[in-house]
């Protein structure tokens, strides 16, 4: 694969950040049917538990996206030997199977390093501004926040939040309507106020916010597919998913159940678009063994 299988005209716009935006777009679909149901004055539903699940997928989609860029950019920079490693790429500790099952076995480099990559960061969250730096720094050197609040401040107000701010209050809110049910403890039996246009300006927020990341983190490297050995074939690393297709059910050690509403792709680009309810709805690479199983 070379750059231009994953990228559009703009260079930064990957398949992943493409995927994004289609999470965004289902998240702002929640907003606009809330809109509806206000219209239609329906008493006898909470119009504003739309907004706070449109919230809650918009994080999502970002903790999502961030995942995909960490392993598609670290794996690219893996399968490409000319390009230049970020300092904290050459810090990973790469387990001696990974090396045995590649060299010695039936393996594919693809297949184990993503594998290595999301049994080492699949379980964390990367939201908050702290975590996303962390997780980026593995495959950038850019001094991501400093470059992201450049870009967002040109033609703003200069006394408005920082971005940073901004999107640490946002993920602060995600977690009170995940984690608390959005409850106020100063107003017993009641929570706390969310409407379509605060939940309008999140998703806006978090895409600018990442629109800025994908521009300072700029085109991942271009792919150079190795070369298996003679009489090696690279297996499939798909583990236990190659049935799995929309209608099917999931268990993620991270998102929980969740329902499969459309696969595609195939081999180690096979991937499949979850609902997870709260968490939202996301799209998963097949890609090794993810901490996920088939209900059955």
């Amino acid at each position: 694969m070379t750059s231009g299988d994953s990228l559009d005209a703009s260079g930064w716009r990957t398949d992943a950040f493409k995927d994004f935006e289609s999470n965004l777009a289902y998240a702002r679909n929640l907003v606009a049917g809330g809109q509806h149901l206000e219209n239609l004055r329906v008493g006898a539903f909470d119009v504003a538990d739309l907004y706070r699940a449109a919230w809650v997928q918009a994080v999502s989609a970002l903790d999502h996206w961030i995942h995909r860029e960490l392993y598609e950019r670290a794996l690219a920079f893996a399968l490409n030997s000319d390009a230049p490693r970020p300092k904290k790429f050459l810090t990973l500790q790469i387990p001696m199977s990974l090396f045995e099952n590649v060299h010695h076995q039936s393996a594919t480099l693809e297949g184990e390093f993503v594998a290595y990559l999301e049994s080492h960061f699949g379980y964390q969250s990367f939201q908050s501004p702290d975590k996303i730096k962390q997780a980026l720094s593995i495959v950038s050197d850019a001094p991501l926040w400093a470059g992201v609040e450049r870009r967002l401040a040109e033609g703003s107000d200069p006394s408005s939040t920082s971005a940073v701010g901004a999107l640490r209050s946002i993920v602060q809110r995600r977690n009170r309507i995940a984690h608390e049910a959005d409850r106020d403890p100063n107003r017993r039996g009641n929570r706390y106020p969310i409407s379509e246009w605060e939940t309008k300006l999140a998703i806006d927020h978090i895409y600018y916010v990442a629109e800025a990341i994908a521009q300072e983190l700029g085109a991942p490297p271009p792919v150079k597919k190795p070369i298996a050995p003679k009489g090696r074939a690279g297996k499939h690393n798909g583990r236990g998913f190659d049935d799995l297709s929309a209608g099917g059910r999931v268990v993620h050690e991270k998102y929980g159940e969740g329902l499969v509403v459309d696969r595609s792709g195939a081999g180690v680009r096979a991937t499949a678009t979850v609902d997870f309810g709260d968490a939202g709805t996301i799209r998963l690479m097949l890609i090794a063994s993810i901490p996920m199983t088939k209900r059955q």
